[in-house]
């Protein structure tokens, strides 16, 4: 491996070490859902669809929100994100695990969807 190659999985691991946030994650529904602690980062991105390509003239054009999880790989040991799955961060955002992309060599991101605080009724909370 490269020494720039290693310098960036290093700086990888520290960008996610130092702003993830602190999650459970558990599958739901379940009748005795055992969550684990995981560290992760959601990206909320704002696209434009519908517009013609090549174009900037904004004539079919809507927003969309297509969060993204970022999920460290084996961390804790033996977790991979599964669809169906779902977090809550320690400020108390829910989100449900869409599609699960292919890993990379550290992290695996997953499309998911946030939840209302009426879907969140009945499963475990974040505690520290």
């Amino acid at each position: 491996m490269s020494r720039f190659r290693n310098e960036m999985r290093i700086a990888r691991a520290i960008l996610h070490r130092e702003m993830g946030d602190g999650a459970i994650i558990f599958a739901w529904p379940n009748a005795n859902p055992t969550p684990l602690r995981i560290q992760v980062r959601v990206h909320e991105k704002y696209q434009a669809l519908g517009d013609m390509a090549g174009t900037n003239f904004h004539y079919a054009e809507m927003q969309t929100n297509s969060p993204i999880a970022v999920f460290w790989l084996n961390s804790p040991e033996g977790f991979a994100p599964v669809r169906g799955m779902v977090f809550i961060t320690e400020y108390g955002r829910g989100y449900r695990i869409e599609t699960v992309m292919p890993p990379d060599d550290q992290t695996q991101n997953a499309e998911v969807v946030e939840l209302l605080p009426s879907d969140m009724v009945g499963m475990p909370q974040y505690t520290v």
